[in-house]
């Protein structure tokens, strides 16, 4: 997802839309996972407090950054790098219960190249068209009638 977010900005800007940004979040546990609902109306979907931490990291991550919780870390450390991000609250969750980690750096496998996160260009184009968009004007004046 970091990696095209450089196309989508551009297709976007082509359209004069608003540039958009994504935080990512990924949590490792225990959750039902299945269809869920009535014959009516099935939906499959996962639940359960680890789904909830994930989505809770998502809103918390800044723009194209990658969130995870110390299970996931534990399971992939190999192919991540980390830094921990103290005093991180997340709602409905306790500080002291939660070690919050933001990856740095992914790799494929343990031979492969480390590829930095958030991706500069990702970052920097983001940054520059989400300042010029905020400096445009929403609204377009109108013709000036008199009472």
């Amino acid at each position: 997802m970091i990696a095209q977010a450089p196309e989508l900005r551009a297709t976007l800007v082509d359209h004069g839309l608003p540039p958009v940004s994504w935080g990512i979040g990924i949590n490792t546990g225990p959750a039902v996972v299945g269809n869920m609902g009535s014959k009516d109306r099935l939906q499959y979907t996962a639940l359960g407090d680890t789904v909830n931490t994930a989505a809770r990291f998502c809103s918390a991550s800044p723009a194209f950054n990658l969130l995870i919780g110390w299970p996931t870390f534990e399971a992939c450390s190999d192919y991540l790098v980390v830094d921990e991000i103290p005093g991180l609250q997340l709602k409905g969750k306790s500080a002291k219960k939660f070690r919050v980690l933001r990856v740095t750096a992914i790799r494929a496998g343990r031979d492969s190249q480390w590829v930095q996160i958030p991706t500069d260009a990702a970052l920097e184009p983001y940054e520059t068209y989400k300042h010029r968009y905020a400096q445009q004007s929403v609204f377009a004046a109108g013709p000036q009638t008199e009472a």
